[in-house]
């Protein structure tokens, strides 16, 4: 079974979002079967084709991997969209175009759709081959804290 293509488009603005060449090629009808995920509610609204608005949430805090607590809202919108395809409630989608403001979110969502087994089925990052093996700026981090616990003697106070 063929995997539909997840583009992710990072930009801070509206501006920024339709001055990318994704957007271009979303709008401009290059797209005949994309749809469109996204943190904006005016793009939404104005987007050519069909478009959902999410609403984004932090990822990432001190206990949590980003990875780990990845877009919750991108990951059910892009089960219920395929549900609703499935089902003919909307028209089939080759692709996926999701927009966020946050870079971190384009590996959140890549390493998503390998690890959730159904994401994992139906659909791939779409930016060439280029699937980000891991949030190594986070597990960086989190191995450091992770050592340092290890010096520490029990009950002695952290620093961290």
């Amino acid at each position: 079974m063929k995997r539909i293509k997840v583009h992710v488009l990072v930009a801070q603005s509206d501006g920024q979002a339709r001055a990318d060449p994704l957007w271009q090629w979303f709008e401009n009808g290059d797209a005949h079967s994309a749809i469109l995920l996204s943190c904006s509610e005016s793009l939404v609204e104005t987007a050519k084709g069909a478009a959902w608005h999410y609403q984004r949430q932090l990822s990432l805090n001190e206990y949590v991997c980003f990875c780990c607590k990845a877009q919750g809202p991108v990951l059910a919108l892009l089960r219920d969209v395929f549900l609703q395809a499935l089902h003919r409630k909307i028209a089939p989608f080759t692709d996926v175009v999701v927009h966020t403001t946050e870079p971190l979110d384009a590996i959140s969502l890549a390493r998503a759709l390998v690890l959730d087994p159904f994401l994992a089925d139906r659909y791939e990052y779409g930016e060439a081959g280029q699937t980000p093996a891991a949030c190594v700026g986070v597990m960086g981090v989190a191995l450091a804290k992770a050592r340092a616990l290890e010096r520490q003697g029990p009950g002695t106070p952290s620093d961290l």
